[in-house]
């Protein structure tokens, strides 16, 4: 008599016991218990690799749990960061039918399609009522970057898609989804855009010294030169620039800075100005 009783209080206890904060739920539906599954493989969680064995294929054990302990086991973040570490999430306590039918994906001519990342179908795009399509990949260089990705991120499940070539399986995916999986964010990376925001800013401001400098010299040639006429060799024009702009911090001058110094002085004036061609090239 005793036997019944210890199977029906097994029935009603919360398989991963975390918090006994609500009532005790089962899954709802195929989704949601591959989904404590796959958490069970990663976290290595004995009760719950032991409810799978013997399923058939798209069955569903009868199992319970509290919602905060099912939210708690399969978090996301706590998932990723176990993988993190390489744990090995195969499992030999898994009956290996119910394996294969969990891994139809990744041994049918082409996976379902659902997006890789998200595993959705569909979903709405980010302040909009519209869906998001999905996208089929069908450039290589797709699946190479989603590759290097999930390599760089250690994460296992893309790592196990990317065991078939996704051109042929016809992978699908999200553009949000993609961009946010596949986005750089090691040190690294960091590292080398804030070099190339550092060689932009620079770049701007060499510019903005030499707009500024150029607008010096061109006054100094109209309150200057044009009331007291005189010829000047083009060094002395050069330099007075060059001088203007080491005193906005610009150290050294760009050759192409020095060699339109009398382009931009002829566009400037037009024919006010006449060049003297000798060999000191004098002004």
């Amino acid at each position: 008599m005793m036997q019944p009783s210890a199977r029906k209080r097994a029935r009603i206890d919360c398989i991963i016991h975390c918090s006994d904060s609500d009532a005790l739920v089962s899954p709802q539906d195929l989704d949601s218990w591959n989904t404590l599954l796959r958490a069970a493989e990663i976290r290595q969680h004995d009760p719950v690799l032991e409810a799978a064995k013997g399923l058939e294929e798209g069955g569903i054990p009868h199992i319970h749990y509290h919602r905060k302990c099912r939210s708690l086991f399969t978090m996301k973040k706590s998932l990723d960061s176990i993988l993190a570490k390489g744990v090995k999430i195969e499992s030999a306590s898994v009956d290996p039918r119910r394996r294969a039918s969990r891994d139809a994906p990744s041994t049918s001519r082409v996976y379902a399609k659902v997006c890789l990342f998200c595993e959705k179908s569909s979903k709405y795009m980010k302040a909009a009522k519209t869906r998001e399509p999905l996208i089929q990949c069908v450039e290589l260089r797709a699946d190479e970057k989603i590759r290097r990705a999930a390599t760089r991120k250690l994460n296992q499940r893309i790592l196990g898609l990317l065991s078939r070539d996704l051109v042929a399986a016809e992978g699908h995916y999200h553009k949000s989804c993609y961009k946010f999986f596949t986005k750089d964010d090691s040190p690294a990376a960091a590292r080398s855009g804030a070099g190339e925001n550092q060689e932009e800013s620079e770049g701007a401001r060499y510019e903005e010294a030499e707009i500024e400098a150029l607008e010096e010299l061109f006054l100094y040639i109209r309150t200057e030169l044009f009331p007291n006429p005189e010829v000047l060799p083009m060094i002395n024009l050069t330099s007075r620039l060059e001088r203007s702009m080491m005193s906005r911090g610009i150290i050294q001058l760009k050759p192409a800075t020095k060699k339109h110094v009398r382009r931009k002085i002829e566009t400037e004036f037009g024919e006010s100005l006449r060049f003297v061609p000798d060999e000191k090239e004098s002004f």
